[in-house]
């Protein structure tokens, strides 16, 4: 039997950030019965509306979460909330073009609305972390928790500041930061992280008939999940009552190869026609080994991911209106 209770009572949560991972938060914390509050620097209604939360769904506030006075009156305004789930952030390849506003949303913006929740009252925190925070792989079994961690890039560095400064400025209440392995799902086109774009122009290409030429090997991997997973833990880890502060890991639980990937799309759109070229800079296959170690997320949360890789394909293709549901 899991240790898991979910909150019985209306929840309502407020969300920072509206990006790939937090308009799907929204859709799944609502379909949970919660009621969304939702806020970012740059709101994107039309996407919002098309992939978060269906019905009646309150559109996102424009907020700035480096600005405390902003972020406290957000807050305030919405006094009988029991949650927050901080959301926000830069992608890898902008914290590495601008690291400094990256290291400012990250932390005084995280620091900001973690401190408001607290004087507001609220008790329980989710908090977006990433799997940059182990750096390179190492030797011997899969990553959890409690392993080390050694960023590598400017990206990792920042996603572990983000955990130092959740712990500290909200770590005797109910805290949970979610480490999350490569992202990949429907986003606003071009946008999200390499994970996210790699998919994404692979399943596009297939969809309207263009070749796919990549320099690379079939045998690279990575350790991919989809969003809807992602947000199904969210979600869990919001609105299911564990107490203190918990590190939970969030990934498939296995890696998948680029020929998976190519045979994924392909199996939606069998015309798809994808190359992968040897380049002399990468004779050997990009190993992304060990992957995520991912239970503790059913322990805690009682949930796993639903999507295997083939499963998230034909359903990005439903979702983005690429193939029908039928």
């Amino acid at each position: 039997m899991l240790p898991h209770k979910e909150q019985t009572r209306k929840s309502s949560v407020l969300l920072f950030g509206t990006g790939q991972i937090g308009v799907f938060a929204a859709r799944a914390l609502k379909s949970r019965g919660a009621l969304v509050h939702a806020a970012d620097a740059a709101p994107d209604g039309p996407f919002y509306a098309r992939f978060g939360p269906a019905g009646e769904a309150e559109e996102p506030a424009k907020l700035d979460v480096t600005c405390m006075r902003d972020v406290e009156a957000f807050v305030h305004s919405h006094s009988q909330s029991t949650a927050v789930v901080f959301a926000a952030g830069y992608t890898g390849d902008r914290a590495t073009r601008d690291p400094t506003p990256a290291k400012l949303v990250a932390q005084r913006g995280l620091a900001n609305v973690l401190g408001a929740a607290r004087a507001t009252g609220i008790q329980r925190a989710v908090v977006v972390s990433s799997l940059a925070v182990y750096g390179g792989a190492f030797e011997g079994g899969n990553l959890a928790e409690d392993g080390p961690t050694h960023p590598r890039t400017i990206y990792g560095e920042i996603q572990l500041a983000v955990e130092e400064t959740a712990l500290a400025s909200f770590g005797d209440l109910n805290l949970t930061i979610l480490r999350i392995a490569g992202v990949f799902g429907p986003n606003r086109f071009g946008y999200g992280s390499n994970s996210s774009r790699f998919v994404e122009r692979m399943l596009y290409a297939a969809a309207i008939g263009e070749p796919v030429r990549i320099e690379g090997c079939w045998e690279d991997e990575d350790d991919l999940i989809y969003v809807k997973d992602v947000a199904s833990a969210i979600s869990a880890a919001t609105l299911t009552s564990v107490n203190g502060s918990h590190i939970v890991n969030v990934g498939l639980g296995r890696n998948s190869t680029l020929r998976e990937i190519a045979d994924a799309v392909a199996s939606v759109f069998p015309a798809a026609d994808i190359v992968v070229t040897p380049t002399p800079q990468l004779q050997k296959p990009l190993r992304r080994r060990p992957y995520l170690d991912s239970s503790r997320l059913a322990t805690l949360f009682g949930v796993r991911p639903a999507f295997p890789l083939l499963a998230a394909i034909h359903d990005y293709a439903v979702e983005t209106g690429l193939v029908h549901a039928g």
